[in-house]
């Protein structure tokens, strides 16, 4: 799933053009082009300024496909608005950032998931590709939903509600995930595009999976490897 937020451009707000909706990743990559679909139905909401995060993600068969999300990023539009047509992605927001002109960031998370909630009753019905992610602060909520992870999701997300929103690192916020391993064979790997520290760093690989009949890595496919000081 890919992270990132939907926001105007503010530094273009004198224009009062919704046509300015932008869908960013936190690396600051503008990812607009990749789901056309998405800002289309950005540009119906009500509300023609915000700063909305959230996730992206692009259910198949009523479970979230990853393999399918990761086609998106591809150089011919073409190919995008093919893929586009078959299978609708999906914006599951978790945060506001900033709503009209107010900057909602410095806020803790315990103020800003209610106005998340008053955002999304009043605004994202008028539109269906954009959904509120569920929340609780219920421990079995947590385990039940930890319980059915896989298929596109990961695990759960816990954070802290006495924070303000944190930019470019992970205080306040936990990850819990299922383990899960399996035999592979590295087949080959690319650099990624941005330098760090001058040097260049591991962008993707291409990891070989074992086929179960017999037992030789006959199927590959190629993983992004996400640098945490790039992605946030």
């Amino acid at each position: 799933m890919l992270i990132g937020i939907w926001r105007r451009d503010w530094q273009k707000a004198r224009h009062d053009d919704a046509r300015c909706r932008r869908r960013y990743w936190k690396s600051g990559k503008d990812l607009t082009r990749y789901f056309p679909e998405v800002l289309t139905a950005a540009l119906m909401l009500r509300e023609k300024h915000f700063v909305m995060n959230g996730e992206l993600v692009v259910p198949v068969g009523g479970r979230f496909s990853f393999d399918d999300l990761l086609q998106r990023i591809h150089p011919a539009a073409s190919r995008v608005k093919k893929l586009a047509e078959q299978a609708l992605a999906l914006f599951l927001a978790f945060d506001l950032l900033k709503k009209g002109r107010t900057d909602l960031a410095a806020m803790s998370l315990r103020k800003r998931w209610p106005l998340l909630e008053d955002f999304a009753e009043n605004d994202l019905p008028s539109v269906d590709l954009f959904r509120l992610s569920p929340a609780s602060l219920k421990l079995k909520d947590a385990e039940r939903w930890l319980a059915s992870a896989g298929g596109g999701s990961d695990g759960v997300i816990a954070k802290r509600l006495d924070l303000p929103y944190q930019t470019g690192n992970r205080d306040g916020t936990q990850k819990i995930k299922k383990y899960r391993s399996a035999d592979c064979v590295i087949g080959g790997f690319r650099y990624g595009e941005n330098l760090q520290a001058g040097r260049k760093v591991l962008g993707s690989i291409l990891l070989g999976l074992y086929d179960a009949e017999s037992n030789s890595s006959s199927r590959f496919v190629w993983l992004a490897c996400v640098n945490k000081a790039e992605y946030g």
